[in-house]
């Protein structure tokens, strides 16, 4: 039928189209979207990828999206760019990349994967019917995808929450382009009587002005809903039935019989050999209109003629005791898992729970339901069914399960900051285990480094020696054992080799929450800068924030935001390792957990003191000292890091902690910043043996430090003389360190040299821009006349006419401008 009635809005989507962006088409249900929007595509000369949401998509992520694009998974020319869509499809030809430790990260590569497999179709728009009922993560990825070509979406007015670049709205068709279509329908003018009774009905919607004519004026109802009804009524009880099921399945792919009838009387269209009802409003009208009874005899036999096993999900959560239990649970642990693997948190455990509550007490389905709960951000849930897991484990007698548990619970607690009961569940997971229980073996070595001296760490790791299994666990489990053992032997070249090793062969085993990979992948980062390939570790680090595999222990992706954080920090990249370090903060927060916020915490208070923020910093560190967490070695080098700074950067380096414990096992990367720190300070010798980085900053070896790849190190060493010191300003300043580059410039001028003054904003003289900036670290006026080799009463007479330059009131004021204005 011709499209009546719409040129002008016709006109404006083409354009929109065109233009590229995402178009979203609006207007009241019946209104006609869904008709303009198919002209138009096939109007704008490009491919169409075309997906429907349906009430059921809610419950299922990316729906829509994998509807759309399955056809053009087959005509696709380069499958190994399709980075990660193999868990979108199924499709064996696709790529399947292993989970990320970054629910975003992960997110973003497989968006990429999306919009390069449209740019290997292309050119092309998609097209996705109704996105008021597709699930957010379709919305998320139809934004993505709008960077990169034309995306076309409808939706009924104000009901989606979906970003537009361009929308088009409909409205009511006036009442001549109504008797417009009423005479196409019709097949003849229509009467007066008639069109007046219909435009008055209808109102301008077409799909009213189509359910009246011709289902009929004897008893006209007010509302959508009574027109549908009256529409369906007239069905023959098969024909009522095999729309029903339609309703039901969304789509129906296959031969049916009497679908020829429905398609000649407009309820059902046909697309591609698969069945859908014409219009959304008649599938919910006759879905509403069923019986509990009626849905879930439905919901079962549309199971049947399903294939996709993850598409039967949302029918067997409505098919009741009506499916094979076995089947079901399959099926439901099935979409789960997928649900994972896509990051729908809350959809996996919809889908794990409902598995269970069929199925019963079992094992790898409560613990499955603690990884979805972890997905899902809901700690405290998944602490919950991992308890639950570990106490059927110990009643089964699975002992490499039970001790796995015990210490995957001995992690969170530790993480949640509860360390007495972390230290009871670490207890009771030490039970004997086979050698092939390599998960169970990494989060028995992870406690333990975390939280135990090296006898006790010697004694884990020599009870875990695994004997020959060709078993890529296996190899990498033995290969993890060596590195630790070369590692408290100070070993660091063939710990780090090792490292390399384990990561290598815990790659080629795929599952759920492969530990081996994220602890791997952390040894070889902190290894990496322990030997001075600063460069290489800040390079892996990136890839392990974004690719990096889920640890089950932290959803802040703790671990791998510290790595990146401390590379950033030898690598000297202050401004890069400020943003991060802030973004690991708010995933820290968000995530409840104490532990890592805590590390967050100081993490983001090191870069800030090294900035010069000396206030922020020691605000973020009574923060972090606040929140109740056992003690661990690690988290205590972070936190006497931050400490010693502030003393340094604050003229008191004689106020820094002393360095009571220092073993490079523990947490590699903090204790190895702790060392510079205490280096700096001079709370200790100069140290050796412990890594060719740390005997380089000891000695102050600062053209072995540049080969390292850690050129503010470097320009720290050469403050030792005066050597070089000039540029070494500039070092500070483009790392945006500007305590030390104050340091740099007084050593300077004690030389007898001129260096640049700092650039600043603002109306002040140079002294008072001096002022200005200690005062923005946090300095007291005595500190400031120590540093500056002025009296106290010059440095006030300073501050007074900085507060009349700048008009500002009190010292906290002055603080913030030096802050934003004085670099």
């Amino acid at each position: 039928m011709r499209l009546i009635g719409r040129t002008a809005e016709l006109t404006a989507l083409l354009e929109s189209i065109l233009a590229g962006g995402l178009t979203l088409l609006t207007g009241a249900p019946g209104i006609g979207k869904s008709r303009l929007a198919e002209e138009a595509l096939a109007e704008c000369g490009l491919n169409t990828l075309v997906g429907r949401a349906h009430p059921l998509h809610a419950g299922l992520a990316y729906a829509p999206i994998v509807e759309a694009l399955r056809p053009a998974v087959q005509r696709a020319t380069d499958f190994a760019a399709l980075t990660d869509l193999g868990k979108l499809f199924g499709d064996p030809q696709l790529p399947v990349a292993p989970a990320l430790d970054n629910p975003e990260a992960e997110r973003a590569r497989m968006f990429g994967g999306v919009a390069e497999l449209i740019r290997q179709v292309g050119p092309a728009v998609l097209f996705v019917d109704d996105v008021h009922w597709a699930d957010r993560g379709t919305v998320a990825l139809l934004q993505h995808v709008s960077r990169h070509c034309p995306v076309l979406v409808t939706s009924r007015t104000d009901e989606s929450s979906i970003q537009a670049d361009a929308i088009v709205e409909l409205g009511p068709l006036p009442d001549v382009s109504v008797a417009e279509l009423a005479r196409d329908l019709l097949g003849k003018v229509p009467s007066a009587e008639l069109l007046s009774t219909v435009t008055e009905r209808a109102q301008g919607v077409p799909l009213f002005v189509t359910a009246l004519l011709q289902g009929g004026l004897t008893s006209l109802p007010a509302v959508i809903k009574d027109v549908v009804l009256a529409r369906l009524d007239q069905l023959s009880g098969a024909d009522r039935r095999q729309l029903e099921l339609i309703a039901v399945a969304g789509t129906l792919p296959g031969d049916h019989a009497g679908m020829a009838r429905l398609i000649s009387q407009g309820l059902v269209v046909e697309a591609d050999g698969s069945y859908r009802v014409a219009h959304p409003l008649y599938a919910e009208v006759a879905y509403d209109a069923l019986t509990i009874g009626e849905r879930r005899t439905l919901h079962a036999a549309v199971i049947d003629m399903l294939d996709d096993e993850v598409a039967k999900a949302p029918h067997y959560l409505q098919a009741g005791d009506l499916v094979d239990k076995d089947h079901a649970i399959a099926a439901l642990a099935k979409a789960g898992r997928r649900a994972m693997l896509v990051n729908a948190g809350d959809e996996a455990v919809q889908y794990v729970s409902a598995a269970l509550q069929i199925s019963g007490p079992d094992l790898a389905l409560m613990d499955m339901l603690g990884q979805a709960y972890l997905r899902a951000g809901r700690i405290t849930d998944a602490i919950g069914a991992w308890n639950q897991s570990a106490e059927l484990a110990r009643r089964l007698g699975e002992n490499d399960k039970l001790s796995a548990l015990r210490f995957r619970l001995a992690l969170m607690e530790s993480e949640a900051g509860h360390f007495a009961k972390a230290e009871t569940h670490a207890l009771d997971g030490s039970v004997p285990i086979t050698d092939t229980a390599s998960q169970t073996i990494a989060l028995r070595m992870i406690y333990t480094l975390r939280h135990n001296d090296p006898d006790r760490a010697r004694q884990i790791i020599s009870h875990h020696s695994v004997s020959p299994n060709p078993h890529p666990a296996a190899v990498a489990s033995e290969a993890l054992r060596q590195q630790l053992a070369a590692l408290l032997n100070g070993e660091l070249i063939a710990a780090r080799d090792h490292a390399a090793a384990a990561f290598e062969h815990s790659q080629k085993w795929k599952q759920d929450w492969p530990v081996l990979d994220n602890y791997a992948m952390h040894a070889l980062i902190s290894l990496n800068s322990a030997v001075g390939a600063v460069g290489a570790a800040v390079v892996q680090a990136k890839q392990a924030l974004e690719a990096q595999t889920v640890t089950g222990v932290s959803p802040s992706g703790s671990t791998a935001r510290l790595d990146l954080n401390m590379t950033y920090y030898l690598a000297g990249d202050l401004v890069a390792g400020t943003a991060a370090s802030a973004v690991g903060v708010q995933r820290a927060r968000d995530a409840g957990m104490p532990r890592s916020l805590a590390r967050a915490l100081y993490c983001h208070a090191l870069f800030l003191a090294e900035r010069g923020k000396l206030m922020a910093a020691k605000d973020l560190c009574a923060e972090a000292r606040a929140i109740s967490v056992g003690p661990e070695p690690g988290l205590t080098a972070l936190r006497e890091s931050v400490e010693t700074a502030l003393a340094i950067h604050s003229g008191h380096p004689e106020l820094a902690p002393p360095l009571d414990y220092w073993a490079l096992y523990h947490e590699p990367m903090p204790m190895i910043v702790r060392m510079i720190f205490a280096w700096r300070a001079g709370v200790v010798a100069p140290c050796s043996g412990h890594g060719p980085l740390l005997d380089a900053v000891a000695a102050a070896n600062s053209s072995l430090l540049e080969s390292m790849g850690a050129p503010l190190l470097a320009a720290e060493a050469r403050l030792a003389s005066t050597d070089g010191v000039v540029a070494c300003i500039k070092v500070f300043e483009n790392a945006g360190a500007r305590p030390w580059a104050d340091r740099a410039r007084r050593a300077a001028r004690a030389a007898g040299l001129h260096p640049p003054n700092p650039s600043t904003k603002g109306p002040l003289t140079k002294r008072e821009t001096d002022v200005a900036r200690l005062v923005g670290y946090g300095l007291s006026n005595a500190d400031i006349s120590a540093q500056l080799l002025i009296s106290e009463r010059t440095v006030e007479a300073h501050l007074t006419s900085a507060y009349a330059k700048l008009r500002l009131s009190s010292r906290i004021r002055l603080a913030h401008w030096a802050a934003e204005n004085i670099d």
